[in-house]
């Protein structure tokens, strides 16, 4: 059976669209509490009974450790996402899936909705705030929408509601859903009932040390010392919806699970690959030097449907932390070699050529500002190479730090590998002995010439079969 008619022939109950017909339907939530907990890590062990609903939800809060109550909040385009590493869903020893990275990840996925559903939706579950820019003043934008800007823009705040506080019984609290967590929980949700192992879920959080930003950022004026956070156990809760039908809706999926073939269709996993980008010798002011860069993403035998790279610096923005993308002084170049053909017949660098890429990973276009994705309207394109058209109103702030600095930070290269042009299951390319060979042009410059990690993500096609109660994966 193919992949794309195993997922026309999986049972309805298991679907994540809407069902043409209902009898009856129970839902039933449960709020589980982890079984362990630390401020490294935490462990959900799930009962086996009802479909888990892809809706199902966990509830993060994180305190300073401040004697006093320090003004901090969580990066605008990640919100509680920060405090995820690496999340994944356990069937007895199998491990179904993983998300490493998850905190850059999800800040990149969120960038893809509309403004209206970070804004009124996102903001309020996540603590995403940094939903939307708007004109200020002579010409340049400033955000306008999560902030309190009761003030004026050179004096933006973040809403009281969303504040960390050193209590954790007043400090913010927001949730992750599942689907968020693992891009198979998209498209199909888990019959829990028909499963004789234990399902788990082991989430790795993201440490912040006394001067750190890798979870939360500060007012200006907090100290280098007092921006230590933690996660909170009280409010560290498992909202799990499991789904039941009295229509025989649960006696088909059964009995497809007591089969001789048991229970199989294909779903994505995210694999990620790092590499680091050596630091050039710094060209001058005004001036650039192109790196040529080649790396290897090691996917050998996978089925690759898109792959999605971000370049990070060693040093966090104060606004949007260490979850950033940074764009170069001038259009970087990429090629991509699968199973030693050349993917494009010549580079991609056009902007608005890479924001098209782009936009065919995720089926819709990015939702950032110009300004935010690139330098290509703050730059001449033949030099010299500094900014001289920023904007970002130059006198807007948030939280005492100058919003100016997130421009540019939002820069991402996304292929699109899939051989549909509807980007469906079953239509990715299978990974010969050779990895996937990524080439790119790099030009550094005055501002930006140091080290830099490369982050990839490939969104890989597996298959989950499900016979008399025992899970099995394979790619």
């Amino acid at each position: 059976m193919s992949k794309s008619n195993a997922m026309i022939n999986l049972p309805d109950a298991l679907k994540t669209k809407p069902l043409a017909t209902i009898s009856t339907m129970n839902v039933e939530t449960n709020i589980l509490d982890p079984i362990t907990f630390s401020n490294n890590s935490c462990l959900f062990v799930l009962q086996n009974k009802g479909i888990l609903d892809a809706g199902s939800r966990i509830t993060f809060s994180v305190t300073s450790t401040a004697a006093a109550s320090e003004k901090m909040f969580l990066y605008g385009k990640t919100g509680i996402a920060s405090l995820i590493e690496r999340a994944v869903l356990r069937v007895g020893s199998n491990i179904v899936a993983e998300t490493n990275g998850f905190n850059h990840y999800e800040t990149i996925r969120k960038q893809f909705k509309t403004q209206e559903e970070l804004l009124q939706k996102d903001s309020v579950k996540c603590g995403y705030w940094a939903s939307g820019m708007a004109n200020s003043s002579a010409g340049r934008v400033a955000y306008n929408a999560g902030v309190d800007n009761s003030l004026g823009v050179a004096n933006a705040t973040q809403y009281r509601a969303y504040e960390i506080t050193n209590d954790e019984s007043t400090t913010a609290v927001f949730s992750i859903g599942l689907s968020e967590l693992f891009p198979m929980m998209f498209s199909v949700q888990l019959p829990l009932f028909v499963m004789a192992q234990p399902v788990s879920i082991e989430l790795t959080f993201t440490t912040q040390g006394a001067s750190g930003s890798a979870i939360a950022g500060a007012d200006s004026t907090v100290g280098g010392t007092d921006k230590a956070v933690v996660p909170n156990k009280i409010n560290c809760q498992f909202l799990s919806d499991t789904l039941t039908y009295d229509d025989g809706r649960m006696m088909e999926t059964a009995k497809i699970v007591a089969s001789d073939n048991g229970l199989t269709y294909p779903y994505e996993d995210v694999v990620l690959t790092e590499a680091t980008i050596p630091a050039v010798a710094d060209p001058g002011a005004g001036l650039k030097t192109d790196q040529e860069v080649v790396r290897d993403v090691g996917l050998t035998g996978q089925s690759v449907r898109t792959l999605l790279v971000a370049d990070t610096d060693a040093a966090a923005d104060n606004i949007l932390g260490p979850y950033v993308s940074s764009a170069f002084v001038a259009p970087d170049s990429f090629n991509l070699v699968v199973n030693d053909e050349v993917i494009y017949n010549r580079p991609v660098v056009n902007e608005c050529r890479r924001q098209n890429e782009l936009s065919q990973v995720f089926n819709t276009d990015i939702n950032v500002s110009q300004c935010e994705f690139s330098f290509n309207s703050a730059i001449p394109s033949a030099g010299p190479y500094t900014i001289n058209n920023p904007l970002i109103d130059a006198t807007a702030t948030f939280e005492g730090h100058n919003q100016n600095t997130v421009q540019g930070k939002n820069h991402y290269n996304g292929i699109n590998l899939s051989t549909s042009p509807f980007n469906e299951w079953g239509s990715g390319i299978e990974i010969g002995q050779k990895p996937l060979r990524l080439n790119r042009t790099l030009p550094r410059g005055h501002t930006d010439f140091g080290q830099r990690n490369m982050k990839v993500w490939a969104m890989c096609e597996k298959a989950f079969n499900l016979k008399n109660g025992v899970v099995s994966v394979t790619a």
